[in-house]
């Protein structure tokens, strides 16, 4: 089994794009964001945040309103102590990653059942190796992942031959509340 890290960051900022008003009671304490479960949240169970960016975390609420899912786009801004964090990007998380794959796929081949798929915007099958990578760090009596990051290649190139992409970012998925430190406002929000 890899090695278990606790992250080096001492505390980053994450963005939110919400509600306007969920974002107005979150602030004055009256309600708290819950973990989403969606089956295509690519870094598993969590609350989601944009790192360093509020301007996406704007973009994706605005994204949202266009889908007629949020009325008042809004982006709310949040101190985060990563505390025991899975990243993707490390040699130890995408080696527990790919042992859970294997061991995700042997349970669905036994029970004749077909894995879920990534799909251009669907995240279903990492999504599944995630939940499944919690659930045997807790069958197992291992420390829980207070949370998780991960790089997101997304979108078109910056300028010609470019690697860089225009909706790339990085998102920390907070599985456990209490490394939310504090809520703030995002001036221009």
């Amino acid at each position: 089994m890899p090695v278990l890290a606790r992250s080096t960051l001492a505390i980053v900022t994450g963005y939110h794009g919400c509600e306007r008003d969920l974002a107005e009671r979150i602030l004055a304490g009256e309600e708290s964001l819950r973990q989403s479960e969606n089956e295509n949240n690519w870094l598993g169970p969590g609350i989601y945040f944009w790192l360093d960016d509020p301007n996406r975390g704007r973009e994706w609420a605005v994204q949202r309103q266009k889908k007629g899912k949020i009325n008042v786009p809004y982006v709310i801004g949040a101190y985060i102590i990563l505390g025991t964090c899975l990243w993707t990007t490390s040699l130890a998380g995408k080696e527990e990653m790919r042992l859970t794959y294997f061991h995700l796929k042997k349970i669905f081949e036994t029970t004749h059942r077909s894995l879920p798929k990534n799909k251009k915007h669907e995240r279903k099958l990492d999504c599944a190796v995630l939940a499944a990578l919690h659930q045997l760090r807790e069958d197992k009596v291992m420390p829980a992942y207070d949370s998780v990051c991960g790089v997101f290649e997304d979108g078109t190139p910056i300028y010609k031959g470019s690697r860089f992409k225009d909706k790339t970012h990085i998102s920390i998925a907070v599985r456990n509340t209490s490394c939310i430190h504090a809520f703030f406002r995002v001036r221009g929000a």
